[in-house]
């Protein structure tokens, strides 16, 4: 179920059952069904690289992961690995051999191998028997190895497009350091994609170890010190923002972590969190956007609906008691369409959060975090906070936003001064129950809240959402009203007086 609106914590940070294997298929295919019915510059790739508008950039999908899901980590580790792939594609081939990759294969190879002698040790000890044992020994092997191909079979393609941008070959390298000269010293926006993917990128044949090259040790490569931030940050149990891993993930990273800092090693972590993102966290985070009023507003509007079909419903029957008695017309039951209309497209539109009024109008609610509570020093009210936000809300047309794309977000150092803590790396928790806003809005009346402020919702993709759901509101508004309207038109009269049909 995705959630549209804010509502006040229970918890601190709320209890999740791990992404499984099983999971990140799912997520797959509500990614794959997603991609049909957004239009391309909503997609996960342009979101995560902030050239989408408000209210769908990357600051407005931090604030909907952190107050409304309670769970950004995913996101905020997502773009840390961003980042990290491109810093080590900034190491030179040289420097790159000397760190060994992460094999899922060999990893799956040991784990059977530790798991075999565990067997011949319990043996040895007498614990078990020795046929219960050796037939133990027999199911589990294949089950096992058939467990590593299907891993390595569904991360066949993240690992090679990985390795791909890794180690490129040594002409490309020198093409691209002969260019450099007269171009930008960053990357082109297309040559990364978020998902580590590099489009039209051949697999390479250069190998990982260089002839002659011993590789390092796991304390003297690169990266080492930020490796083990991020493992105490995202990956340990005890971490600020650590991952809803499964155990023999978070397993996996810390033994893999522990021997190379080769990107391979995070990919548990990186899979778990791409599958979130993309099949679960990006469309629940679209459809709220697509919504223009906070949740009281909404419950409203859907109440409003209900009432208006009801006395069109109402209407139309009395047309139908009426008509004998007062010699009616049976063509007077149709003005009950004019009731059963609006109450029919309000009802639809406000199912996602969209208020026709509004709509027409071209704006939307503050969002719960947007509203700045009381300041009883400087007498400053949410009403001013609201002129400021649409004065912010105008000059977005012509700046975009604070950074323009998230190369200059997602850097690996972690400390960005111009962004919010929730933006950081290294931020704090995503824990907000104690700030000024969340007891103040919790305070607030239903009265106000049903007509909170308002700002320019703005020209974004996401208006083509939104225009779409208005339509569909009218076009289901028209056949259902019209349906019955003309249907009733066919009813015969009833004589209340004398209990008959006319």
């Amino acid at each position: 179920m995705s959630l549209k609106f804010y509502r006040k914590p229970v918890v601190d940070r709320p209890w999740r059952p791990p992404v499984m294997d099983e999971d990140c298929g799912k997520y797959n295919l509500m990614a794959a069904k997603t991609k049909k019915w957004l239009p391309p510059s909503l997609h996960f790739e342009q979101l995560v690289r902030n050239t989408t508008m408000p209210p769908c950039s990357l600051n407005d999908f931090m604030d909907y992961l952190v107050y409304v899901e309670q769970n950004a980590e995913p996101l905020q580790f997502f773009l840390w690995f961003c980042g990290y792939v491109r810093s080590w594609t900034e190491l030179t081939a040289q420097e790159r051999a000397l760190v060994p990759r992460y094999d899922p294969a060999r990893a799956e190879e040991a784990l059977v191998l530790q798991r075999h002698l565990r067997q011949q040790h319990e043996l040895r000890d007498g614990e078990g028997d020795v046929a219960r044992s050796s037939s133990s020994k027999r199911k589990r092997g294949p089950k096992v190895r058939m467990l590593g191909r299907e891993r390595r079979a569904r991360n066949a393609s993240k690992v090679s497009n990985i390795l791909d941008i890794l180690d490129a070959e040594v002409e490309d390298e020198k093409m691209s350091r002969h260019s450099a000269a007269s171009a930008p010293s960053l990357p082109p926006p297309g040559s990364i994609v978020f998902n580590g993917l590099r489009p039209g990128t051949a697999s390479s044949a250069a190998s990982a170890i260089v002839g002659g090259l011993t590789p390092l040790a796991p304390e003297d490569q690169p990266f080492r010190d930020e490796i083990t931030r991020v493992l105490g940050h995202y990956i340990q149990s005890s971490g600020a923002r650590r991952l809803d891993l499964a155990v023999p993930d978070r397993a996996s990273v810390l033994a893999a972590t522990a021997c190379t800092t080769h990107p391979t090693a995070l990919l548990p972590a990186f899979e778990k969190s791409d599958a979130l993102l993309r099949g679960k966290l990006h469309p629940n985070f679209i459809r709220a956007s697509m919504a223009n009023t906070n949740r009281p507003t909404t419950f409203l509007l859907r109440l409003l609906g209900i009432l208006l079909i009801i006395l069109g419903l109402g209407a139309d029957l009395a047309f139908i008691i009426l008509t004998p008695r007062f010699r009616l017309s049976r063509y007077w039951r149709i003005a009950c369409f004019g009731l059963l209309a609006p109450g029919l497209a309000i009802f639809v539109a406000s199912v996602d959060g969209l208020s026709l009024y509004l709509y027409f109008r071209g704006r939307r609610q503050l969002r719960p975090w947007e509203v700045e509570p009381l300041l009883p020093r400087s007498g400053r009210s949410s009403r001013s906070s609201s002129s400021s936000n649409e004065s912010e809300a105008k000059s977005w047309k012509k700046r975009r936003h604070l950074r323009k794309g998230s190369e200059g977000s997602i850097g690996t150092m972690g400390a960005d001064p111009l962004r919010k803590g929730s933006l950081r790396t290294f931020g704090p928790a995503n824990v907000f129950q104690r700030d000024e806003w969340v007891e103040a809005y919790a305070r607030r009346s239903f009265w106000t809240c049903w007509f909170e402020e308002t700002l320019p919702a703005g020209q974004g993709e996401v208006g083509v959402l939104q225009a779409g759901v208005v339509l569909s509101a009218f076009i289901w508004a028209f056949l259902l009203a019209g349906g019955m309207a003309a249907g009733s038109v066919f009813v015969p009269a009833y004589d209340i007086f004398n209990m008959r049909w006319a």
